[in-house]
């Protein structure tokens, strides 16, 4: 007699949210990820602010000048510029001290949705727009009603921009899923916190411009000194709170290193995340 082969039946397939291929191939616990036709990658933001960043910045040198009826004792033309010199000064630093939060947050981001997205675009036309406040500045510095409301003007423009990029880092606090595996919503959350002063300070300074506008003006340049200052990447005091999460996932990657495909966010994986 013929002797039958037992039948096997196929393993039964994981379910598809017990875990994802990450970098280097490793499996690590699925975290809930909104669709696809819901997030997008962050590459092509960072590029397109990185751009916007580089072109603002660029033109606030345009406003420097010296009047060619100064030209018969150059060095005093020069010098009478101050005005300009400050409002180039602050507004260069605080476009800055922007640029390096835009990229500690992108830093921390997987994907983006879009509320973080419109607020980036918002973020970035507050941006584009500082060059007219700061020439501005520069023109009505010296005549006294003039120079009050072009002062107050820029404060305004300035506490705008701050208020946007708080907003900005509270939306990536409050969607965790966006988040890459090793931050956690508390630390993105502090870190929105910590940039709360800057609003008090701007309105503090804003106040001072309606008597004093040319020390409110001097006030700014102060406070994009100190953004510049604090800024940082990944302090581990602020990240802090991360170290159960990553406690958890060095466990999971030792316990589980084989592949079988690329990751969500290596070539071939996600095509999303670009």
């Amino acid at each position: 007699m013929w002797s039958r082969e037992p039948h096997v039946h196929p393993p039964h397939p994981p379910p598809a949210a017990a875990s994802r291929i990450g970098r280097r191939g490793i499996r690590r616990p699925e975290r809930s990820v909104p669709a696809v036709s819901e997030r997008w990658g962050t590459g092509r933001t960072e590029a397109f602010s990185d751009g916007v960043f580089a072109i603002a910045i660029t033109l606030l040198v345009l406003e420097l000048s010296v009047p060619e009826e100064s030209f018969g004792n150059l060095w005093r033309g020069i010098a009478e510029q101050w005005p300009s010199y400050l409002g180039y000064a602050t507004s260069f630093l605080t476009i800055g001290g922007i640029w390096l939060s835009h990229h500690a947050l992108f830093g921390r981001l997987r994907y983006v949705n879009r509320q973080i997205m419109q607020l980036n675009l918002l973020w970035l036309m507050m941006v584009s727009f500082l060059p007219f406040p700061t020439r501005l500045v520069a023109e009505a510095i010296n005549e006294a009603e003039a120079e009050r409301a072009a002062v107050v003007f820029y404060g305004l423009v300035l506490l705008a921009i701050s208020a946007i990029g708080a907003a900005l880092w509270r939306a990536a606090a409050h969607s965790p899923e966006l988040l890459e595996d090793e931050v956690s919503p508390e630390a993105v959350a502090r870190i929105a916190r910590a940039a709360a002063p800057s609003l008090g300070f701007y309105t503090v300074v804003i106040l001072v411009a309606i008597l004093l506008p040319q020390i409110a003006a001097f006030g700014y340049l102060v406070i994009a000194v100190i953004a510049v200052l604090r800024a940082r990447g990944e302090d581990p005091n602020l990240l802090e709170v991360d170290k159960p999460a990553r406690r958890r996932w060095g466990r999971h990657r030792g316990a589980d290193q084989a592949s079988d495909g690329p990751g969500l966010d290596e070539p071939g994986g996600d095509p999303t995340r670009s």
